[in-house]
């Protein structure tokens, strides 16, 4: 695309970078902009004066990504299988193709994109950004990611009722090898294997499956960091008895009090009304609709013991469905400890269900929890060593195994799954419902008794979210939940889900 100057005619500049036809622009002379569309299925982002590539942008479908000259992306749940890089490996080789969700570690940055959109200059952001990294993308494509091919084993005959056996082939190939292997069954984290060779280049593993068509996708790591993915279908149908179905382990969190934030939520206390409650009645819920479904149920509650005490009911119920000494202060060590501990009892059949209500704030590009011995440095900054940092969290709930499920019931509560980390949630296909957009507050309605998402939630489980065959399933809970929360606040709140 050749930029020319009217008064003379003559050429003044070229945006390079299409592969095909442009066939539409528009551009901005005051935000110095120019997007254009081209055959090439893409539409690019240019610096009207200097003509630099600021990013590309590619749709297919529901799914879509954005990258930088440079790597950098940003990129829907699976928009980064969209586009890659050929490397040429000589004339006697196979070039190689390294798409761009197997470098994640190193490109994934939707705060690089958005800065260099706001600079202008994709140059720019990464000099600001990553000061000393030059050429980081060339250098990442000298290496070769994990290479490896999964299929279902010929011999099925000694894999156990409930499983089927993997052959992961390829896996010791020089320059090529994978560290280790994380498995997912459906959307059932089955842990991470290391791969052991029966006959020197394959590794057979067993992997649960339900009756049914089952999808199992096996993710290679290298030293580096590098991924990729592999799948396969199996049909399965179990011929023996089944075993006795997995557990139930359910974490509630309930932040009513802050002594130490008398006056730090605009001038007040920040004490709230109702996040104890939620906790402690979604707890007996989960306890009477849906323990039933599994062997048994264990439970980690950590709310104000205060609250308890100023309502017996509540407390006897609570009492009722967790063990006295499951249940303790939501301070900072104790959601970061216990929590983590919990979270790594349950087996690859389990399923685990983390319910958090209270305070949440967002500082910088990161979401924090606020504990009950939550505190502020002075009136503008907060101590950062006692909140609780929700990446953490989330790194602990990847690592259960089994089923994972994350209902948050906080102020900003979608910012707790920023870009990066809803994009680590859903790769690890880990079910969240959260309680507002990153902009917005979580309301409480006296009238309710609960937080408004909360309420909506006991709602849809107590029967109110039934589908026709009378059964209450994860995408009708969810759709009950979003009508249901912008009914009772008059579109005011608005939550998020990711199923």
């Amino acid at each position: 695309l050749l930029e020319y100057k009217s008064a003379t005619a003559r050429v003044s500049g070229e945006f390079t970078g299409h592969t095909g036809e442009v066939n539409a622009m528009v551009a901005s002379q005051k935000a110095s902009l120019l997007v254009t569309g081209s055959a090439d299925q893409t539409l690019r982002l240019w610096n009207l004066k200097t003509h630099e590539l600021i990013a590309s942008m590619f749709f297919a479908g529901s799914q879509w990504i954005a990258w930088m000259p440079q790597g950098y992306y940003y990129s829907s749940d699976e928009g980064d299988k969209l586009i890659g890089w050929h490397v040429n490996q000589g004339r006697d080789h196979e070039g190689r193709f390294i798409r761009a969700g197997q470098l994640k570690k190193y490109l994934w940055s939707p705060e690089m994109v958005r800065r260099a959109i706001i600079l202008r200059s994709a140059r720019q952001a990464v000099k600001e950004m990553r000061p000393g990294v030059d050429d980081e993308l060339r250098k990442l494509l000298q290496r070769k990611p994990p290479e490896f091919g999964i299929r279902l084993a010929d011999d099925q005959s000694k894999a156990r009722d409930g499983y089927v056996a993997v052959e992961i082939s390829g896996a010791k190939e020089a320059g090529t090898d994978a560290a280790g292997f994380s498995i997912l069954s459906n959307s059932r984290n089955v842990g991470d294997v290391t791969a052991r060779s029966v006959d020197g280049s394959n590794t057979i593993v067993e992997v649960p499956v339900e009756d049914g068509q089952n999808t199992i996708r096996i993710t290679g790591t290298n030293e580096y960091g590098y991924l990729t993915e592999r799948s396969v279908t199996a049909l399965a149908r179990k011929t023996e008895k089944a075993e006795a179905k997995g557990k139930l382990y359910v974490a509630v969190i309930g932040v009513d009090k802050y002594p130490f934030l008398t006056d730090a939520c605009s001038g007040h206390a920040c004490d709230l009304r109702y996040p104890v409650d939620d906790a402690t009645e979604f707890l007996k819920v989960v306890a009477q609709k849906s323990a039933p479904l599994f062997s048994s149920m264990e439970s980690l509650v950590l709310v104000n013991r205060q609250a308890l005490d100023e309502s017996p009911d509540m407390a006897r119920q609570t009492y009722t469905v967790a063990s006295a000494d499951s249940i303790m202060e939501p301070d900072s060590h104790a959601i970061d400890d216990q929590l983590a501990d919990f979270l790594d009892r349950p087996g690859e059949h389990d399923t685990t269900i983390i319910f958090v209500a209270g305070h949440g704030i967002n500082i910088d590009e990161d979401y924090y929890f606020i504990p009950t011995d939550g505190r502020k440095q002075d009136a503008e900054r907060w101590k950062r060593s006692s909140l609780v940092d929700w990446s953490d969290i989330q790194k602990s709930v990847e690592r259960a195994k089994g089923m994972r499920f994350m209902l948050l019931d906080t102020c900003h509560a979608a910012n707790a799954f920023n870009p990066r980390l809803e994009k680590d949630a859903q790769d690890a296909r880990i079910v969240v419902f959260s309680a507002t957009a990153a902009n917005n507050t979580a309301a409480e309605l006296p009238e309710l008794g609960h937080g408004v998402f909360t309420y909506s939630i006991l709602e849809g489980l107590r029967g109110k979210a039934r589908t026709s065959d009378g059964g209450v399933t994860l995408l009708g809970l969810a759709d009950f939940i979003s009508r249901e929360v912008v009914r009772l606040t008059a579109s005011k709140q608005k939550p998020f889900y990711y199923v």
